[in-house]
């Protein structure tokens, strides 16, 4: 076993900012507190707070002592476990403390949602049940306002009937009158287009014996008038044939002459067809003197 001067050497070497001391001291300032009262229960909550802050700050200062050694390590454990083990005997009374009063205030908290939540379930429930029987009095206001409504067109569909009936009646009736209202201009019209045909009919046999006695008329007119000119004509004709009757064997010489003349030979197109328009005008010319010998 290690001496307790051993011990309080080895703990020597091993130095935390929480001393034994310290603790003794937290130990005296935190044992007596209680979570009753909103003040005290504040009061824990902070000692909580100070007593997690120093072991965090004990294994911080763990952790930089172990790191020069093993052997160091496990004294810096120890001194640690055993500092913490120290404050744990302080603050795990105090969290069984706050943890009561948070369980408790946590059950009241809890009991009163359920109060709530049962006040507003009655609430939902009652309103369930007014809206319910609401919907059941409108149920039977819509069933009666439908019976009203098929009753009503029920008596509606009857007048309507009894309306149609009537309508179809009067239609029958105003067909018949119409059917014989037809039937009457019908026979009327084909009277009226009888006469008309026959008016007609007259009026076309007048014009016909109008138009052939004009035809007649402009016929006899028409002969008069040929025979006029051709008792004319044949006097003129007789007269010029005396006055030219000299010179007719003459003309015919000429135009015996004229008849024989040959074109020459040309070579261009445009003098051909001159030529050929030109022994044209010889030629009928040539006829013209030739015919007067039809005059002797």
């Amino acid at each position: 076993m290690t001496t307790a001067t051993e011990e309080s050497s080895e703990t020597m070497l091993v130095r935390y900012s929480v001393t034994d001391r310290a603790i003794s001291e937290l130990r005296q300032q935190f044992t007596g507190l209680t979570c009753e009262t909103a003040g005290g229960y504040q009061e824990t909550r902070k000692a909580i707070a100070t007593l997690r802050t120093l072991r965090g700050d004990i294994e911080k200062r763990r952790q930089e002592l172990k790191a020069d050694a093993l052997a160091w390590g496990r004294k810096v454990d120890g001194e640690a476990k055993r500092l913490t083990g120290m404050l744990l005997e302080i603050e795990e009374p105090l969290k069984a403390k706050k943890e009561f009063v948070d369980s408790a205030k946590e059950r009241a908290e809890k009991a009163e949602r359920d109060r709530l939540e049962a006040e507003e379930r009655a609430k939902r429930e009652a309103e369930q049940e007014r809206l319910r029987q609401e919907a059941q009095r409108l149920a039977a206001e819509r069933a009666e306002l439908e019976a009203q409504r098929r009753a009503a067109e029920e008596a509606q569909r009857a007048a309507q009937e009894k309306i149609d009936a009537e309508r179809r009646a009067l239609d029958a009736e105003r067909e018949r009158l119409e059917r014989i209202e037809a039937e009457r201009a019908k026979r009327e019209l084909a009277e009226q287009q009888a006469v008309e045909r026959a008016k007609r009919a007259e009026a076309e046999r007048l014009e016909r014996e109008r138009l052939r006695a004009e035809h007649a008329e402009r016929q006899r007119l028409a002969a008069e008038q040929r025979a006029k000119q051709e008792a004319e004509r044949a006097a003129a004709e007789a007269k010029l044939a005396e006055e030219m009757r000299p010179d007719v064997e003459k003309i015919k010489a000429f135009g015996d002459l004229l008849a024989a003349i040959q074109a020459p030979e040309v070579k261009g197109k445009r003098a051909k067809v001159f030529l050929d328009v030109a022994m044209g005008e010889i030629g009928r010319v040539a006829k013209r003197c030739q015919a007067l010998t039809e005059l002797k």
